[in-house]
């Protein structure tokens, strides 16, 4: 199952109207294709008064975060922990189709029984009363009753 995701980033001031738009199309991109856009992005968006000192020693520390082996560790551990649960989710519809499959039968087989046990007593007492659920519908061709 193949779903991309499109992060985009739009600035605040809405003067400039900036935007950066990346496509995720597998958990790899998160890890290679959002620091970069991040680091990018907080470029772009920086005005002359937050190019200090302070603001590049924060975006270079997100950088880094985001191109690190914790932040990918991070990532890998929220997907196995997706497929993982994905895999629980296949296994349970799996056990209840088999269920539901097995108590349509045991269904089938009760309504089976009903109807030809009721069939095999009106053969013997052509004088029971018609049960609805048992005839045809209307428009249906019955056996004709000599």
């Amino acid at each position: 199952m193949n779903q991309n995701l499109e992060l985009t980033w739009i600035r605040k001031d809405e003067q400039s109207r900036l935007e950066s738009r990346i496509l995720v199309e597998s958990y790899s991109d998160v890890i290679l294709k959002v620091p970069i856009a991040t680091h990018i992005n907080c470029r772009r968006q920086a005005s002359p008064t937050q190019r200090q000192p302070f603001f590049f020693e924060k975006m270079e520390a997100i950088y880094n975060y985001l191109t690190g082996s914790e932040f990918r560790q991070r990532i890998e551990a929220i997907v196995e922990a997706f497929r993982s649960m994905r895999e629980d989710l296949e296994h349970e519809k799996r056990a209840m189709m088999k269920i539901w499959s097995k108590r349509e039968k045991q269904i089938e087989r009760v309504l089976d029984n009903t109807a030809r046990m009721y069939g095999d007593m009106q053969g013997i007492m052509p004088t029971l009363p018609e049960i609805n659920a048992l005839e045809l519908g209307p428009g249906a061709d019955a056996p004709d009753k000599d």
